[in-house]
């Protein structure tokens, strides 16, 4: 293997740009979920039901379908896009419901994993993914170096 051939830097450079598009990308994650809690309240809801989400890899998570009434006086229902294990809750349990006034429909559970689990995530993943890719290159280029000298 020759590391002083360009196609692996280039391909190094490549990784650390997808890291760098992926982090800013977790940056308008980030962004989207404080407007949504900045701009929400918080009330109390029925679990109704449990949607089941099959996996290939792991065991099915249970999406909770949740009724609560909003500040306007409608009653509203929505499925809460991250799921728990089926212990975690049940149908017939209270939970805390973070939504905004001026569209109750967009609501979700107030939980950690509900509001920033994705810009950690998604953040996380690419903080690491560039870390690694400058390493590759630091790795690339002493090897580089070491050859020609």
């Amino acid at each position: 293997m020759n590391l002083s051939d360009p196609k692996y830097i280039l391909c190094a450079r490549i990784f650390q740009g997808m890291a760098v598009a992926g982090f800013l990308l977790g940056c308008y994650f980030w962004v989207r979920a404080w407007s949504f809690y900045s701009s929400s309240i918080v009330t109390t809801g029925l679990v109704t039901s449990l949607v089941e989400q099959p996996h290939d890899d792991r065991p099915a998570t249970y999406a909770p379908t949740v009724k609560f009434m909003a500040s306007n006086g409608s009653v509203q229902t929505f499925t809460n896009t991250w799921g728990t294990s089926p212990n975690e809750i049940r149908p017939g349990a209270s939970v805390p419901v973070r939504y905004r006034p001026r569209l109750p429909a967009d609501a979700s559970i107030d939980n950690f994993m509900s509001l920033w689990g994705l810009p950690v995530l998604v953040q996380g993943i690419c903080i690491f993914d560039f870390f690694l890719a400058v390493a590759l290159l630091y790795y690339l280029r002493k090897g580089a170096k070491a050859a020609a000298g």
